[in-house]
């Protein structure tokens, strides 16, 4: 006869017998991504910190919470916003503050027009390596500049992006 219940999971066990879980590094382009950059491999931004595009010294880091600042804010007015419960209010999930998006809605929008006043160049190129998300790679140019290959144009971009970073610092 049988245990009733449940069949037990396979795999090593601690010595309470609890299942030990296994740690996923994930995928092999994952692993050496974070090889590379550390804990900055999830954006643009932290890929071009971790490389040391951005400078070696405070200003650099300054210019890394500012742009993922600026990310979140942006994301939060234009994107989806809080992700909330399906069933309603029933659930808990607070309602919005309306003094807090305003905050962040104006203080967004004071450091939008101090990179639009740099110019049209400026302001893609921040847009690019800021506020449009590229989680594994991207944009293209500042992928090209952090395999060494990159041209005059790469570069040129990357001096807008700084000039754009360095107006909202």
């Amino acid at each position: 006869m049988g245990r009733c219940g449940r069949p037990r999971k396979p795999g090593p066990r601690d010595k309470r017998g609890r299942l030990i879980r296994k740690v996923d590094a994930g995928t092999k382009r994952a692993q050496k991504a974070r090889e590379t950059f550390g804990l900055n491999c999830a954006d643009a931004l932290g890929r071009a910190y971790a490389s040391g595009l951005l400078g070696a010294d405070m200003t650099a880091k300054a210019m890394l919470d500012t742009g993922r600042a600026m990310s979140a804010a942006y994301q939060y007015r234009y994107g989806v916003g809080r992700i909330r419960c399906p069933l309603g209010g029933r659930t808990g999930g607070g309602q919005e503050d309306p003094i807090r998006a305003m905050l962040v809605a104006d203080w967004l929008d004071a450091r939008l027009s101090a990179v639009g006043r740099k110019g049209k160049s400026v302001r893609t190129a921040f847009d690019e390596m800021v506020i449009l998300e590229h989680a594994d790679s991207g944009p293209l140019w500042l992928d090209r500049i952090l395999n060494g290959n990159a041209n005059s144009a790469d570069m040129a971009k990357l001096v807008d992006a700084l000039d754009g970073l360095g107006a909202v610092i």
